[in-house]
């Protein structure tokens, strides 16, 4: 086995999206959030990391998105619920559909590279 067998299966998978022609932030963003969740590190896209609650519009914080009353004063970036819901979208929707959904065409890389920079941030965590 390799020493991190678990991430083989996403990389792979990221891979062929890339070939297929899926826009390459959102394969990026979705390999990272597969790769954290394999490592239990990944931050929750439904629930506010401080109280639990369902988000609707959501706070980028250090421990991930917070609703705005958690978030109060904490000068985390503002993410919309339709925002929040494509993040979504791009880790669940079968291999199969993110052409589909998310092809390179697609405009918008900045929001897939910011998605992309905060995930990389909760590494951190691992060391």
């Amino acid at each position: 086995g390799h020493p991190c067998d678990e991430i083989l299966g996403p990389f792979y998978w990221s891979s062929v999206l890339l070939k297929e022609g899926v826009l390459p932030e959102a394969a990026e963003w979705r390999f990272l959030r597969k790769w954290l969740g394999n490592w239990g590190l990944a931050p929750s896209l439904g629930s506010c990391a401080s109280c639990g609650t369902a988000l609707g519009d959501a706070y980028w914080t250090a421990e991930g998105l917070s609703c705005s009353r958690c978030a109060s004063g904490s000068n985390g970036a503002f993410l919309s619920r339709s925002r929040r819901e494509m993040l979504l979208l791009a880790e669940e929707c079968p291999t199969a559909r993110m052409k589909e959904f998310f092809p390179a065409s697609m405009e918008d890389p900045g929001f897939w590279k910011d998605g992309c920079r905060r995930m990389k941030a909760f590494f951190d965590f691992m060391k």
